[in-house]
Protein backbone atom coordinates (compact mmCIF):
# COMPACT_ATOMS: atom_id res chain seq x y z
CA UNK A 1 0.00 0.00 0.00
CA UNK A 2 1.15 3.55 -0.72
CA UNK A 3 1.40 6.36 1.80
CA UNK A 4 2.76 8.77 -0.82
CA UNK A 5 0.72 10.08 -3.74
CA UNK A 6 2.09 11.82 -6.84
CA UNK A 7 -0.21 13.83 -9.14
CA UNK A 8 1.00 14.80 -12.63
CA UNK A 9 -0.28 18.01 -14.23
CA UNK A 10 0.68 18.13 -17.95
CA UNK A 11 -0.01 21.82 -18.61
CA UNK A 12 2.51 24.65 -19.02
CA UNK A 13 2.62 28.26 -20.13
CA UNK A 14 5.14 27.11 -22.73
CA UNK A 15 7.74 24.38 -23.05
CA UNK A 16 11.18 25.29 -21.74
CA UNK A 17 14.14 24.62 -23.99
CA UNK A 18 15.65 21.93 -21.74
CA UNK A 19 12.47 20.14 -20.62
CA UNK A 20 11.77 16.52 -21.52
CA UNK A 21 8.88 15.97 -19.09
CA UNK A 22 5.41 15.20 -20.44
CA UNK A 23 3.48 18.47 -20.67
CA UNK A 24 1.99 20.80 -23.26
CA UNK A 25 -1.60 19.55 -23.27
CA UNK A 26 -4.31 21.93 -24.49
CA UNK A 27 -5.29 24.52 -21.91
CA UNK A 28 -8.95 24.00 -22.82
CA UNK A 29 -8.91 20.91 -20.56
CA UNK A 30 -7.32 22.68 -17.58
CA UNK A 31 -10.56 23.54 -15.77
CA UNK A 32 -11.89 19.98 -15.99
CA UNK A 33 -8.58 18.37 -15.07
CA UNK A 34 -8.83 18.43 -11.23
CA UNK A 35 -12.14 16.55 -11.42
CA UNK A 36 -10.54 13.86 -13.59
CA UNK A 37 -7.69 13.53 -11.08
CA UNK A 38 -10.16 13.32 -8.20
CA UNK A 39 -11.88 10.40 -9.94
CA UNK A 40 -8.63 8.48 -10.51
CA UNK A 41 -7.66 9.04 -6.87
CA UNK A 42 -10.90 7.32 -5.93
CA UNK A 43 -10.35 4.47 -8.43
CA UNK A 44 -6.79 3.85 -7.18
CA UNK A 45 -7.70 3.64 -3.52
CA UNK A 46 -8.92 -0.01 -3.25
CA UNK A 47 -5.63 -1.43 -4.55
CA UNK A 48 -3.10 1.09 -3.30
CA UNK A 49 -4.63 3.44 -0.78
CA UNK A 50 -3.57 4.12 2.79
CA UNK A 51 -3.37 7.30 4.92
CA UNK A 52 -0.99 9.73 3.27
CA UNK A 53 2.31 10.98 4.66
CA UNK A 54 3.03 12.97 1.49
CA UNK A 55 1.14 14.37 -1.49
CA UNK A 56 3.11 15.89 -4.36
CA UNK A 57 1.49 17.76 -7.27
CA UNK A 58 4.08 18.06 -10.04
CA UNK A 59 4.25 18.68 -13.74
CA UNK A 60 4.15 20.55 -15.90
CA UNK A 61 3.04 23.57 -13.97
CA UNK A 62 0.49 22.72 -11.28
CA UNK A 63 0.34 26.40 -10.31
CA UNK A 64 -1.89 26.83 -13.37
CA UNK A 65 -4.64 24.94 -11.52
CA UNK A 66 -5.11 27.86 -9.14
CA UNK A 67 -6.46 27.61 -5.61
CA UNK A 68 -9.70 25.91 -6.64
CA UNK A 69 -7.96 23.22 -8.66
CA UNK A 70 -5.49 22.49 -5.88
CA UNK A 71 -8.36 22.40 -3.38
CA UNK A 72 -10.29 19.87 -5.49
CA UNK A 73 -7.30 17.53 -5.66
CA UNK A 74 -6.34 17.86 -1.99
CA UNK A 75 -9.93 17.36 -0.85
CA UNK A 76 -10.24 14.24 -3.01
CA UNK A 77 -7.03 12.79 -1.56
CA UNK A 78 -8.25 13.51 1.95
CA UNK A 79 -11.71 12.06 1.33
CA UNK A 80 -10.56 8.79 -0.23
CA UNK A 81 -7.09 8.20 1.25
CA UNK A 82 -7.01 10.52 4.31
CA UNK A 83 -4.24 13.05 4.83
CA UNK A 84 -2.40 12.39 8.08
CA UNK A 85 -2.22 15.42 10.41
CA UNK A 86 1.40 16.19 9.43
CA UNK A 87 1.03 15.26 5.74
CA UNK A 88 3.50 17.13 3.54
CA UNK A 89 1.53 18.63 0.62
CA UNK A 90 3.75 20.09 -2.12
CA UNK A 91 2.97 21.69 -5.45
CA UNK A 92 5.23 23.10 -8.16
CA UNK A 93 4.79 26.49 -9.74
CA UNK A 94 6.36 29.01 -12.12
CA UNK A 95 7.30 32.57 -11.06
CA UNK A 96 5.65 33.85 -14.26
CA UNK A 97 2.20 33.05 -12.82
CA UNK A 98 0.16 35.37 -10.57
CA UNK A 99 0.67 32.94 -7.71
CA UNK A 100 -1.61 33.19 -4.69
CA UNK A 101 0.43 31.38 -2.07
CA UNK A 102 -1.87 32.29 0.78
CA UNK A 103 -4.75 30.77 -1.18
CA UNK A 104 -2.71 27.62 -1.81
CA UNK A 105 -1.96 27.37 1.90
CA UNK A 106 -5.66 27.75 2.71
CA UNK A 107 -6.37 24.91 0.26
CA UNK A 108 -4.11 22.59 2.29
CA UNK A 109 -0.68 23.07 0.69
CA UNK A 110 2.24 23.03 3.16
CA UNK A 111 5.18 23.32 0.76
CA UNK A 112 5.86 24.88 -2.66
CA UNK A 113 8.61 24.19 -5.18
CA UNK A 114 9.38 27.26 -7.31
CA UNK A 115 11.17 26.98 -10.65
CA UNK A 116 13.58 29.89 -10.24
CA UNK A 117 16.29 28.13 -12.37
CA UNK A 118 18.56 31.20 -12.75
CA UNK A 119 18.96 34.78 -11.53
CA UNK A 120 20.10 36.16 -14.89
CA UNK A 121 17.53 37.48 -17.35
CA UNK A 122 19.80 36.66 -20.29
CA UNK A 123 20.09 33.02 -19.21
CA UNK A 124 16.39 32.72 -18.37
CA UNK A 125 15.56 33.85 -21.92
CA UNK A 126 17.99 31.31 -23.35
CA UNK A 127 16.33 28.59 -21.27
CA UNK A 128 12.94 29.58 -22.63
CA UNK A 129 11.62 30.74 -19.26
CA UNK A 130 8.81 33.31 -19.23
CA UNK A 131 9.82 35.10 -16.03
CA UNK A 132 12.58 37.49 -15.06
CA UNK A 133 15.04 37.09 -12.22
CA UNK A 134 13.14 39.84 -10.36
CA UNK A 135 9.91 37.87 -10.71
CA UNK A 136 11.66 34.73 -9.50
CA UNK A 137 12.81 36.43 -6.32
CA UNK A 138 9.42 38.08 -5.82
CA UNK A 139 7.70 34.68 -6.02
CA UNK A 140 10.09 33.24 -3.43
CA UNK A 141 9.56 36.18 -1.07
CA UNK A 142 5.79 35.98 -1.46
CA UNK A 143 5.77 32.25 -0.75
CA UNK A 144 7.93 32.69 2.34
CA UNK A 145 5.65 35.47 3.59
CA UNK A 146 2.66 33.15 3.29
CA UNK A 147 4.22 30.70 5.76
CA UNK A 148 4.70 27.88 3.28
CA UNK A 149 7.89 25.83 3.29
CA UNK A 150 9.77 26.86 0.14
CA UNK A 151 12.03 24.96 -2.22
CA UNK A 152 13.72 26.64 -5.20
CA UNK A 153 15.22 25.01 -8.29
CA UNK A 154 18.56 26.03 -9.81
CA UNK A 155 20.01 24.74 -13.10
CA UNK A 156 23.76 24.38 -13.62
CA UNK A 157 26.15 22.50 -15.90
CA UNK A 158 25.83 24.58 -19.09
CA UNK A 159 27.94 27.09 -20.99
CA UNK A 160 27.23 30.72 -20.21
CA UNK A 161 27.18 30.36 -16.44
CA UNK A 162 30.13 30.08 -14.09
CA UNK A 163 30.77 28.97 -10.53
CA UNK A 164 30.78 32.57 -9.26
CA UNK A 165 27.29 33.17 -10.72
CA UNK A 166 25.92 30.01 -9.16
CA UNK A 167 27.43 30.78 -5.78
CA UNK A 168 25.88 34.24 -5.91
CA UNK A 169 22.43 32.86 -6.79
CA UNK A 170 22.65 30.27 -4.02
CA UNK A 171 23.64 33.01 -1.56
CA UNK A 172 20.71 35.20 -2.59
CA UNK A 173 18.16 32.42 -2.18
CA UNK A 174 19.59 31.20 1.12
CA UNK A 175 19.71 34.79 2.44
CA UNK A 176 16.01 35.15 1.73
CA UNK A 177 15.34 32.17 4.00
CA UNK A 178 14.67 29.41 1.47
CA UNK A 179 14.87 26.12 3.35
CA UNK A 180 15.43 23.76 0.42
CA UNK A 181 17.19 24.03 -2.92
CA UNK A 182 17.24 21.47 -5.73
CA UNK A 183 20.19 21.90 -8.09
CA UNK A 184 19.98 20.00 -11.36
CA UNK A 185 22.58 19.65 -14.08
CA UNK A 186 21.14 20.75 -17.41
CA UNK A 187 19.84 17.97 -19.61
CA UNK A 188 19.43 18.57 -23.33
CA UNK A 189 16.40 16.36 -23.94
CA UNK A 190 14.02 19.26 -24.51
CA UNK A 191 11.71 19.41 -27.52
CA UNK A 192 10.94 23.11 -27.91
CA UNK A 193 12.06 24.16 -31.43
CA UNK A 194 11.77 27.86 -30.53
CA UNK A 195 14.53 27.76 -27.93
CA UNK A 196 17.82 25.93 -28.21
CA UNK A 197 19.15 25.24 -24.71
CA UNK A 198 22.70 26.24 -23.80
CA UNK A 199 25.36 23.68 -24.58
CA UNK A 200 26.43 21.40 -21.72
CA UNK A 201 29.51 22.49 -19.80
CA UNK A 202 32.67 20.41 -19.90
CA UNK A 203 32.83 17.75 -17.14
CA UNK A 204 35.33 19.68 -15.02
CA UNK A 205 33.22 22.85 -15.31
CA UNK A 206 30.08 20.94 -14.38
CA UNK A 207 31.88 19.57 -11.32
CA UNK A 208 33.02 23.08 -10.34
CA UNK A 209 29.44 24.36 -10.73
CA UNK A 210 28.06 21.73 -8.37
CA UNK A 211 30.74 22.35 -5.74
CA UNK A 212 30.15 26.10 -5.90
CA UNK A 213 26.49 25.54 -5.06
CA UNK A 214 27.18 22.87 -2.43
CA UNK A 215 29.95 24.82 -0.67
CA UNK A 216 27.89 28.02 -0.60
CA UNK A 217 24.73 26.39 0.70
CA UNK A 218 26.67 24.51 3.38
CA UNK A 219 27.74 27.87 4.85
CA UNK A 220 24.05 28.74 5.25
CA UNK A 221 23.14 25.43 6.87
CA UNK A 222 21.62 23.86 3.75
CA UNK A 223 23.40 20.52 3.61
CA UNK A 224 23.49 18.05 0.74
CA UNK A 225 21.23 15.17 1.77
CA UNK A 226 20.88 13.78 -1.77
CA UNK A 227 23.22 14.56 -4.62
CA UNK A 228 20.83 17.13 -6.18
CA UNK A 229 19.11 18.37 -3.02
CA UNK A 230 20.15 20.66 -0.18
CA UNK A 231 18.14 21.50 2.93
CA UNK A 232 18.21 23.07 6.34
CA UNK A 233 17.57 20.52 9.07
CA UNK A 234 13.91 19.48 8.99
CA UNK A 235 13.32 20.99 5.52
CA UNK A 236 14.11 17.85 3.51
CA UNK A 237 11.52 16.72 0.97
CA UNK A 238 9.74 13.84 2.70
CA UNK A 239 8.05 12.89 -0.55
CA UNK A 240 11.33 12.46 -2.41
CA UNK A 241 12.81 10.58 0.54
CA UNK A 242 9.98 8.05 0.08
CA UNK A 243 11.11 7.55 -3.54
CA UNK A 244 14.77 7.22 -2.60
CA UNK A 245 14.01 4.78 0.22
CA UNK A 246 12.30 2.37 -2.16
CA UNK A 247 8.87 2.72 -0.57
CA UNK A 248 5.62 2.33 -2.50
CA UNK A 249 4.06 5.42 -4.03
CA UNK A 250 1.00 5.91 -6.21
CA UNK A 251 1.05 7.90 -9.46
CA UNK A 252 -2.10 9.64 -10.70
CA UNK A 253 -2.67 11.54 -13.94
CA UNK A 254 -1.53 10.95 -17.54
CA UNK A 255 2.21 10.29 -17.63
CA UNK A 256 2.38 9.66 -13.87
CA UNK A 257 4.63 6.87 -12.58
CA UNK A 258 4.09 4.72 -9.50
CA UNK A 259 5.85 1.92 -7.66
CA UNK A 260 4.34 -0.99 -5.75
CA UNK A 261 6.87 -2.71 -3.50
CA UNK A 262 4.51 -5.57 -2.66
CA UNK A 263 4.15 -6.80 -6.26
CA UNK A 264 6.19 -9.59 -7.81
CA UNK A 265 8.63 -10.17 -4.97
CA UNK A 266 10.90 -7.24 -5.84
CA UNK A 267 8.38 -4.55 -6.70
CA UNK A 268 6.76 -3.26 -9.85
CA UNK A 269 6.83 0.08 -11.64
CA UNK A 270 3.82 1.33 -13.54
CA UNK A 271 3.15 4.37 -15.71
CA UNK A 272 -0.06 5.90 -17.00
CA UNK A 273 0.02 6.45 -20.76
CA UNK A 274 1.05 10.09 -21.43
CA UNK A 275 -1.90 11.19 -23.52
CA UNK A 276 -4.70 13.27 -22.05
CA UNK A 277 -7.39 12.24 -24.54
CA UNK A 278 -6.93 8.54 -23.73
CA UNK A 279 -6.76 9.31 -20.03
CA UNK A 280 -9.90 11.44 -20.10
CA UNK A 281 -11.87 8.81 -21.99
CA UNK A 282 -10.97 6.10 -19.51
CA UNK A 283 -11.73 8.18 -16.41
CA UNK A 284 -15.08 9.41 -17.76
CA UNK A 285 -16.06 5.81 -18.43
CA UNK A 286 -15.22 4.89 -14.82
CA UNK A 287 -12.06 2.92 -15.63
CA UNK A 288 -8.41 3.33 -14.74
CA UNK A 289 -6.32 4.77 -17.59
CA UNK A 290 -4.10 2.67 -19.88
CA UNK A 291 -1.03 1.72 -17.87
CA UNK A 292 2.25 -0.08 -18.53
CA UNK A 293 3.61 -2.42 -15.84
CA UNK A 294 7.17 -3.62 -15.26
CA UNK A 295 7.97 -6.27 -12.67
CA UNK A 296 11.51 -5.80 -11.38
CA UNK A 297 13.92 -8.71 -11.46
CA UNK A 298 16.12 -9.31 -8.39
CA UNK A 299 19.12 -7.85 -10.23
CA UNK A 300 17.22 -4.75 -11.36
CA UNK A 301 15.94 -4.16 -7.85
CA UNK A 302 19.42 -4.62 -6.35
CA UNK A 303 21.05 -2.17 -8.76
CA UNK A 304 18.33 0.39 -8.08
CA UNK A 305 18.71 -0.05 -4.31
CA UNK A 306 22.48 0.51 -4.55
CA UNK A 307 22.12 3.51 -6.83
CA UNK A 308 19.56 5.21 -4.59
CA UNK A 309 21.53 4.45 -1.42
CA UNK A 310 24.79 5.96 -2.69
CA UNK A 311 23.05 9.14 -3.89
CA UNK A 312 22.02 9.98 -0.32
CA UNK A 313 24.00 11.26 2.65
CA UNK A 314 22.58 8.58 4.94
CA UNK A 315 23.89 5.31 6.33
CA UNK A 316 23.59 2.50 3.78
CA UNK A 317 21.43 -0.24 5.28
CA UNK A 318 23.93 -2.98 4.62
CA UNK A 319 22.17 -5.69 6.63
CA UNK A 320 18.81 -4.97 5.01
CA UNK A 321 20.23 -5.08 1.48
CA UNK A 322 22.19 -8.27 2.16
CA UNK A 323 19.14 -9.98 3.65
CA UNK A 324 16.70 -8.91 0.94
CA UNK A 325 18.95 -9.96 -1.95
CA UNK A 326 20.59 -12.99 -0.32
CA UNK A 327 24.08 -11.51 -0.38
CA UNK A 328 26.82 -12.71 1.95
CA UNK A 329 27.16 -9.92 4.49
CA UNK A 330 30.93 -10.26 4.81
CA UNK A 331 31.36 -10.14 1.04
CA UNK A 332 29.33 -6.96 0.87
CA UNK A 333 31.19 -5.30 3.73
CA UNK A 334 34.55 -6.18 2.19
CA UNK A 335 33.50 -4.49 -1.08
CA UNK A 336 32.26 -1.45 0.82
CA UNK A 337 35.62 -1.29 2.58
CA UNK A 338 37.19 -0.55 -0.82
CA UNK A 339 34.85 2.44 -1.18
CA UNK A 340 35.70 3.58 2.33
CA UNK A 341 39.41 3.45 1.55
CA UNK A 342 38.78 5.40 -1.65
CA UNK A 343 36.97 8.18 0.20
CA UNK A 344 33.55 7.42 -1.28
CA UNK A 345 32.04 6.28 2.05
CA UNK A 346 32.88 7.09 5.64
CA UNK A 347 33.43 4.45 8.32
CA UNK A 348 29.70 4.39 9.10
CA UNK A 349 28.84 3.47 5.48
CA UNK A 350 27.56 6.99 4.79
CA UNK A 351 28.37 8.24 1.26
CA UNK A 352 30.64 11.27 1.17
CA UNK A 353 30.06 14.15 -1.24
CA UNK A 354 32.67 12.56 -3.50
CA UNK A 355 30.85 9.25 -3.43
CA UNK A 356 27.43 10.80 -3.98
CA UNK A 357 28.70 12.54 -7.12
CA UNK A 358 29.94 9.17 -8.40
CA UNK A 359 26.85 7.19 -7.40
CA UNK A 360 26.05 5.81 -10.86
CA UNK A 361 29.49 4.34 -11.43
CA UNK A 362 29.93 3.16 -7.84
CA UNK A 363 26.57 1.38 -7.87
CA UNK A 364 27.58 -0.52 -11.03
CA UNK A 365 31.01 -1.34 -9.59
CA UNK A 366 29.48 -2.67 -6.38
CA UNK A 367 26.71 -4.54 -8.20
CA UNK A 368 29.25 -6.42 -10.35
CA UNK A 369 31.10 -7.59 -7.25
CA UNK A 370 28.24 -8.71 -5.01
CA UNK A 371 25.52 -9.97 -7.38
Amino acid sequence: MSSSLYIHVPFCLSRCAYCSFYSGEEMAFLEEYPDLIAEEIKLRYPAEGSPLNTLYIGGGTPGLLGDRGLQTIIDAADADWTLLPDCEVTYETNPALPNNFEGAKAAGVTRVSIGVQALSDKILTKLGRKHSSKEGLAAVESALSSGLRVSADILYGYKGVNAKDLSSWATTLADLGVGHISAYSLETGGSNPLHLPPSPAAPDEEEAHWHAIADTLHKFGLNCYEVSNFARKGEESRHNLAYWSGRSYCGVGPGAHGFRLEMGGYGARYANHPQLNLYRGSILSGALPPTSLELLTPKEALLEALFLAIRQHARIKVDDIASRFNINIQTMKSRLEVLINGGDLDRHFIPTLKGMRRADGLALWLFDRIS
